[in-house]
């Protein structure tokens, strides 16, 4: 079965004279909107050109760029209708401004109008309740963060990030602690969750901490089996039970331990926040290969949630908005629940 076939259908058809589809995972299973290709598997991803594929002019490669992690064919055929139509909701910057809704930034080491990390975001918290802007560090370095009732620091490179806002806006750190205390809220995925925590990677600067917790870290690209604590529901939801096992997406993400030792974060000097753990891994399968027992009970927490000051912080290891869509309700409530 072609990618297309998988697409189409329900109340959406990707017909191939309107729109260029073209793979985003480096091996390219899908060649042009004419169907060819294998079906999708674990790990796609796909960009969307609104532009004839009888049109003489040159594109220049800019489109959505949809990127997800699921094989689902119900799954595919919501993100490229959303992907095709993305134009009517946002400009690429904003999200379909709403003066009832909770405005929400979202953490970008560059503003531009095809922005993988945002648009997916924009895809999963779609007509929820937020309007969501890109913020980069000089908002922040300027103040905007304060005018947000939350933001999210998405996955990416956690080395590139901590270079950014320690190289180039010395004062970056100190306002997003000051913004978390003060009673804003954080969601952080992967990266995110690393800037948090400021610890497992290279490079971590310490001082910004907000949590007390000890992180580690697991290479590789695959997926993660989580099971949730009794306390899940109240963050993510009522789909999100002690009993249930769920299948998330991982690449290179951060494991988290609590520590409870009573430090101080050292830039606006304020003691860390003790936290609660949601969810737990139960395996973290790479290519075949699973991650030892030993090293997920040394570091067993996949999702942890707490209050630094005023502010709710959750924080994802692993990465729900590029899983299937069984995740986006914890996200919705999540990002509801750091608003509070």
């Amino acid at each position: 079965m072609s990618f297309l076939s998988q697409i189409q259908g329900g109340n959406f058809n990707l017909k191939q004279q309107e729109t260029i589809v073209t793979s985003v995972t480096g091996e390219k299973r899908i060649e042009s909107g004419n169907g060819s290709g294998d079906i999708v598997q674990y790990g796609a991803g796909f960009i969307i050109n609104p532009q004839s594929d009888s049109s003489e002019e040159e594109w220049d490669g800019e489109g959505v760029e949809v990127g997800f992690f699921s094989n689902d064919a119900e799954d595919m055929q919501e993100r490229a209708a959303w992907g095709c139509h993305k134009r009517q909701v946002s400009d690429g910057f904003v999200y379909k401004p709403d003066p009832n809704w909770k405005n929400i930034g979202v953490y970008v080491l560059e503003k531009k109008e095809f922005e993988e990390q945002f648009d997916n975001l924009l895809f999963v918290l779609r007509d929820s309740g937020f309007n969501l802007y890109q913020m980069n560090n000089e908002d922040i370095s300027m103040g905007k963060i304060f005018e947000y009732d939350a933001v999210i620091f998405p996955g990416g490179s956690i080395f590139l990030v901590e270079q950014s806002i320690e190289e180039v806006y010395d004062n970056v750190a100190k306002r997003i602690n000051e913004y978390v205390h003060n009673g804003g809220g954080y969601l952080g995925i992967c990266a995110g969750a690393f800037l948090a925590s400021a610890k497992g990677y290279q490079g971590c600067n310490t001082s910004k901490c907000m949590l007390d917790i000890d992180t580690g870290w697991h290479p590789g690209i695959g997926e993660a089996h989580v099971t949730f604590s009794s306390s899940a529901s109240k963050v993510l939801g009522r789909n999100y039970t002690k009993t249930k096992t769920q299948e998330i997406y991982f690449a290179n993400g951060p494991m988290f331990i609590k520590n409870n030792t009573g430090s101080m974060n050292e830039i606006i000097h304020e003691k860390l926040a003790q936290v609660n753990i949601l969810a737990r891994y139960k395996s973290i399968n790479i290519d075949g290969v699973n991650a030892s027992k030993r090293h997920i009970k040394q570091y067993p927490a996949a999702i942890i949630s707490a209050t630094f000051g005023k502010g709710n912080i959750l924080c994802f290891g692993p990465h729900p908005e590029a899983s299937d869509n069984s995740w986006f309700p914890a996200i919705r409530n999540g990002l509801g629940w750091c608003c509070q």
